[in-house]
């Protein structure tokens, strides 16, 4: 037996308050993109045209070499992004060769049909200059200037030895945009194939200074993906273009232009109108503990979208997915609403334990122009089989619902957020963190900005109860993209010279200056702060850990029987063997969970979820643990069929 001891030393345990970079992305305006003409294969189904992979040419621009670690970016998380994208996406109509892209006509682009052949041309020149947003495109990735449509206007067509389909150009230019200290940076698609409508283009502009000193630089794996999905699709700038299995215009079209033909959502951006067979507006009964109100949704009712989400949400008469309403425009509209998909990439802020889901791969199914591999989707537990209350009503009616029946609230929480040494830390819905119930006490007056009326009747649960105790009507969930509910949320620095209110990571730091650990139970660096002086819960960080619940009184039995709390409460991390599908091991009855110091414990298989007592002498300090945990449903972490249920609960502690 290995016995681990635990030096007692006091920490001071804080709660550090920073930032989760929101996403800010209407797409371009409709006027700055090139429409290109680019010889596609031809078609062979209805169906399927020639499918081939997609396939990223990057152009960095000096901007972007002039950061210090930008050959770290682009090699630890711009690549691994672009590689993952490119594996899951199948283009249904892909280049002949590799893409050119055409150069900016001096006023609007002329397109003409002659001769069969679409041409684009620009009868008055072309610019000097044509740029992907800020960043001014190389010669030697565009076409030659067209000046007539005449098959006899010789043209030459730039060759590329490389097989790409689609362009990204990286770069760290400091527009306008990025005085906002809250943007990582931005994207668009620039340049869209005329036959199709299908982007081919796009930027990713990092609003980043030389002097910036990025605390987490896995985060920008994140952002990569998260932007290259809008310059993909994902953006209302394209929703307008999207087109049907058969590859025909959803949005109606003019018949001249070949462009959509419903008006504008918004005149001053060139926001082409959109189909309601795309995204349909409606008005919902919404519920708060202040009465019932109208509210206007937008959801996407794509046929794809549609049978994933019925699925995902277990909800039959789901009538489609809901779209961000918060935050302005650039986030509305843009991303899924928070409220019902959390840490999904397509969500408005970043979370830590962010998956890409079926609803994302079957929204770029749906632009028409990609088939995705299903497979590569990860699992998203947070509205996971959680009903149609839950999908299509407020988190209100869906907790005041569960709470009646005698259910768990979650995602949902409804534990007052006080401070961090007397609060309890809550695993999160998907087990690979914990944080605290952003429930928080927000005082209003007239000049607040939480003197919102959708602040009120959507985020007040003073009808709600937490320990038989009514929820006071100034505590709100303090984010407004889940329409305030209360989550467990658990966010990390970017950037140390953000400095926002009520948005949290959950670090610790000693008085001696010991360095921070976080509560993402994968987090490498945790494993190196905790120590045998720190380590009070026994925990073991890693890439096969999982959140487990513990009690509250977990504490350290010293001499003369003097007690000490543990300041960390309510959750903590342990190993649990392969990763995500954890150790399910026969002959030992189910999941095994180890704790710091290889201590195992053995929990039963099926349904039962019996309550483990912990109680270790730390020899050499001569101090005692106590506490308990309840295990994990195993059903939920193993295959049942795997395991023969034969031994009784054993602890080996």
């Amino acid at each position: 037996m290995q016995w681990y001891c635990i030096y007692f030393i006091v920490i001071i345990s804080h709660l550090d308050i920073v930032t989760c970079f929101p996403c800010h992305h209407l797409g371009p305006d409709a006027r700055t993109i090139i429409r290109n003409f680019v010889e596609l294969r031809p078609v062979r189904s209805k169906r399927d045209a020639d499918p081939a992979r997609l396939s990223f040419g990057i152009y960095l621009d000096p901007s972007f070499d002039k950061l210090p670690n930008s050959q770290q970016i682009k090699s630890l998380y711009v690549d691994p992004a672009l590689k993952f994208i490119e594996e899951a996406l199948i283009i249904r109509r892909s280049p002949t060769k590799s893409i050119k892209l055409d150069r900016a006509c001096k006023r609007s682009a002329v397109t003409s049909r002659f001769a069969g052949n679409d041409t684009s041309f620009c009868p008055l020149g072309c610019k000097n200059v044509t740029y992907c947003g800020p960043v001014p495109i190389p010669s030697e990735y565009l076409n030659d200037c067209r000046i007539s449509p005449s098959l006899n206007d010789t043209v030459k067509e730039n060759v590329t030895k490389a097989g790409y389909n689609f362009l990204i150009f990286l770069s760290a230019i400091l527009t306008k945009k990025c005085n906002d200290a809250t943007i990582l940076g931005y994207s668009a698609h620039c340049q869209q194939e005329t036959f199709t409508d299908q982007p081919i283009a796009g930027f990713i502009n990092f609003c980043l200074r030389p002097s910036n000193t990025i605390q987490d630089l896995s985060q920008l794996a994140y952002f990569v993906k998260h932007e290259l999905m809008h310059i993909l699709g994902f953006s209302p700038s394209l929703y307008a273009f999207f087109r049907d299995k058969n590859g025909v215009p959803i949005t109606p079209r003019n018949p001249i232009t070949g462009l959509p033909n419903l008006g504008w959502v918004n005149h001053t951006k060139r926001m082409y109108q959109w189909s309601d067979k795309v995204v349909k507006t409606a008005v919902k009964n919404w519920t708060s503990a202040m009465g019932t109100f109208n509210k206007t949704v937008h959801l996407v009712v794509t046929p794809t979208v549609l049978r994933y989400a019925r699925e995902y949400f277990g909800c039959r008469d789901l009538e489609g997915v809901e779209l961000e309403d918060q935050g302005g425009l650039g986030v509305s509209l843009s991303h899924w609403e928070m409220r019902i998909l959390g840490n999904e990439l397509m969500t408005a802020k970043f979370m830590n334990s962010y998956v890409i889901s079926n609803l994302t791969l079957a929204f770029l199914e749906d632009t028409g122009w990609y088939l995705p591999k299903y497979s590569l989707a990860q699992n998203l537990a947070w509205g996971a089989n959680r009903g149609c209350v839950f999908s299509t009503q407020s988190c209100y009616s869906y907790m005041t619902q569960q709470l009646t029946k005698g259910g768990d609230v979650a995602p949902f929480c409804l534990i007052p957020h006080k401070n961090s040494l007397e609060d309890i830390f809550t695993c999160t819905p998907d087990g690979r963190s914990f944080g605290y119930c952003n429930l928080v006490n927000l005082t209003r007056d007239s000049k607040s900005k939480f003197n919102h009326s959708l602040y009120t009747y959507l985020g007040n649960t003073s009808r709600l109860r937490h320990e038989g105790k009514i929820i006071p009507q100034n505590y709100f969930g303090k984010v407004d993209l889940t329409d305030f509910c209360p989550f467990i949320q658990v966010c990390s620095t970017l950037r140390n010279d953000i400095n926002t209110e009520f948005l949290q990571e959950v670090t610790w730091s000693t008085s001696d200056g010991m360095p921070k650990r976080s509560s993402i139970c994968s987090d490498p660096r945790n494993s190196k702060a905790l120590t045998i002086a720190n380590n009070y819960n026994l925990e073991v960080y890693g890439s096969n850990s999982i959140c487990i619940p513990i009690t509250s009184n977990w504490t350290l039995l010293g001499k003369n029987s003097s007690t000490y709390d543990a300041p960390i409460r309510g959750a903590g991390c342990y190993k649990a063997s392969p990763i995500w599908t954890h150790r399910c091991d026969q002959t030992e009855g189910g999941l095994v969970i180890e704790m710091a110091g290889g201590l195992q414990v053995s929990c039963n298989g099926g349904v039962q979820r019996p309550l483990v007592n912990i109680s270790i002498c730390l020899r050499e300090s001569a101090l005692t643990v106590l506490g308990s945990f309840r295990c994990p449903e195993c059903t939920s972490l193993c295959d049942v069929k795997k395991l023969i249920f034969t031994y009784p609960f054993t602890s080996y502690l």
